[in-house]
């Protein structure tokens, strides 16, 4: 993928079911959040699905992260790993 920079991730993930996808959001924010701070990863995003709501997490130290932002289907989502990239989940069909 050209353009983007060391240490960020993108990656794509649907989870179908709401049992399933109430579980994976639970791993991808505790246990996966935890992983992906302790390597480094500068940016991690989790999609609740169900109601398009984006956590951005950014700034690893250790196994934690300096900040956890909660957006809304309606923002504008950005990123520095790929710069002119933005979406706004609530355009999604």
């Amino acid at each position: 993928m050209a353009g983007l920079r060391p240490g960020h991730l993108l990656f794509g993930k649907v989870q179908a079911g709401r049992r399933n996808g109430r579980r994976s959001l639970a791993y991808d924010r505790g246990i996966k959040a935890r992983l992906y701070a302790r390597h480094g990863i500068r940016e991690f995003w989790v999609i609740d699905a169900d109601t398009r709501v984006t956590f951005v997490h950014t700034g690893p130290s250790g196994e934690t992260w300096s900040s956890i932002v909660e957006r809304g289907p309606q923002e504008v989502l950005t990123t520095p790993a790929a710069p002119g990239f933005s979406i706004r989940l609530a355009d999604l069909a």
